[in-house]
């Protein structure tokens, strides 16, 4: 499955102190992250669930230093599509 299906067309992502905003800059991310680091992401919980906003701790392993390490994805949902991502 590709990710981008599960976003909305004007979703955009934080990461790293950079903004990517639409379909083709997050993909452009994506395929450029998971080249330089080779990561995987296990979801560890769901810390926070609210109706719109959902907040899942993950164990990310990769090519970087202290990996793996822990971080959080923080969604925001609209009509059942990703319109935000914030990684932490």
């Amino acid at each position: 499955m590709d990710i981008i299906q599960c976003l909305s067309p004007d979703a955009c992502l934080e990461d790293e102190g950079h903004f990517y905003q639409g379909h083709q800059e997050i993909r452009n991310w994506f395929t450029s992250a998971m080249q330089k680091y080779q990561f995987q992401a296990e979801p560890l919980k769901i810390i926070e669930n609210q109706s719109q906003h959902i907040s899942i701790l993950t164990r990310v392993s990769g090519h970087f230093p202290n990996s793996p390490i822990q971080i959080t994805y923080q969604f925001k949902l609209n009509q059942n599509l990703i319109t935000h991502v914030i990684i932490s």
